[in-house]
């Protein structure tokens, strides 16, 4: 899929709900629960499960989040999308006080077209940042970066950059961003140009949105970063070129300049949707492969402090595996959600474990009569962690917002 057609599939694929927003289109399927079992990563179906869902709220219609961060444990943010009575997408946040979710409205400039958000950054109970984008006139294929501020009592929109201009194919689209001080915060995405999408880093100095220049050489793509200080960061997404295909993209910032790092080619397409730091020498980046016979299966990339390899994980016997997030806490604890198509079309959450030694699936909860699917996991600093994405009912009904939690 060249970058025209990605921007096409903005049209089509997310008009229908099944965003997909860091990969590939996600199959149209009838969902429902089902027991994990048959892999040999598999937790025993019997295994109590750490992973429990909190109830989260809904506005009327169809409910996505795409992104979970936390600043304390009674600071959370969850955000999205949700499609309204007038059926335009329209942004979409919730609020963890320290007992429950809570629906906080949140800002759309678009007339008409909709509005996503894809990134959160949970900076203090005063200061949050959520990045996505606002989709163009119905008949371009254009999208402007959209960015918003919470300032302890409500959202609003901050002025971004939007390097792309051309009036039918101008799209400028950010799905993450990170804070390393209320000064300093960056966002990711890519950006279309005369050679096809390049990536699009632009950070925040206390004053105004910059665009922090990249290598934009070929089709390249940013959807996730993370680092340990605003002078060593890692940003990840994919790559095309026609020998190759598509293929895991790590750029790297060292202060003053991004640098593309090299990464294990691998057979068929590659997509890395999330990267997460223990420290300089201690990276993970997350993704899936899809080769020809379309076995989708996860993809882990460690890096060393000199070099990313592949870390084997055990061949899942599910017909499609997604890992779509990733934190690494320490050396030894690393977790990774997604969700997997199991027996035919049913659909559940899929989180694996690293302890330091090997991959593992790790037991999940699951709502019954629908299809289950985890977006983002991020740190509770109360203790734990948050994972956050939809519920897909069988009977077709709305899509819900879906939010779980890890006990320490």
């Amino acid at each position: 899929m060249n970058a025209v057609s990605n921007i096409t599939f903005r049209r089509s694929s997310k008009e229908l709900g099944m965003t997909g927003f860091r990969s590939l289109p996600v199959l149209c399927v009838t969902l429902s629960l089902a027991v994990v079992m048959g892999d040999p990563a598999s937790a025993s179906p019997s295994a109590p499960s750490r992973w429990s869902i909190v109830p989260s709220p809904n506005n009327e219609g169809l409910n996505w989040l795409a992104a979970v961060d936390a600043s304390a444990g009674n600071d959370a943010w969850a955000v999205g999308y949700y499609i309204g009575f007038e059926g335009v997408y329209e942004t979409l946040s919730q609020h963890w006080d320290g007992s429950a979710w809570t629906l906080v409205e949140t800002p759309n400039v678009g007339e008409g077209t909709g509005d996503w958000l894809y990134g959160v950054a949970a900076v203090s109970p005063s200061e949050a940042w959520a990045v996505g984008y606002t989709a163009g006139p119905w008949d371009t294929y254009t999208s402007t970066t959209l960015i918003e501020r919470w300032t302890g009592s409500a959202w609003s929109v901050v002025a971004s950059p939007n390097p792309s201009d051309d009036p039918i194919y101008g799209a400028n689209q950010l799905y993450d961003v990170r804070a390393f001080a209320p000064n300093d915060i960056w966002a990711v995405g890519w950006y279309w140009t005369e050679i096809g999408s390049a990536p699009l880093v632009v950070r925040w100095d206390g004053r105004r949105w910059r665009v922090s220049p990249t290598p934009d050489e070929e089709y390249r793509q940013l959807v996730a970063l993370d680092g340990t200080s605003s002078s060593d960061i890692w940003a990840v997404g994919h790559s095309l070129n026609f020998n190759d295909g598509h293929q895991a993209l790590a750029m790297h910032w060292d202060g003053r300049t991004w640098v593309v790092v090299p990464t294990p080619v691998l057979a068929g397409d590659i997509y890395l949707n999330d990267v997460s730091m223990v420290n300089s020498t201690d990276v993970w980046a997350v993704g899936y492969s899809i080769p020809t016979n379309l076995d989708i299966q996860p993809v882990f990339l460690h890096w060393n402090g000199s070099a990313w390899s592949v870390v084997p994980s055990p061949h899942l016997s599910s017909t499609y595996n997604y890992l779509q997030s990733i934190v690494a806490v320490s050396a030894n604890r690393v977790w990774a959600v997604g969700y997997r198509t199991i027996t035919g079309h049913e659909v559940v959450s899929l989180v694996e474990r690293w302890d330091g030694a090997q991959w593992r699936i790790e037991s999940t909860s699951n709502r019954p009569d629908g299809g289950n699917y985890l977006f983002d996991v991020t740190v509770d600093p109360a203790g734990g962690l948050w994972s956050a994405g939809y519920f897909y009912p069988n009977d077709s009904s709305n899509f819900q917002t879906l939010i779980q939690h890890r006990s320490p």
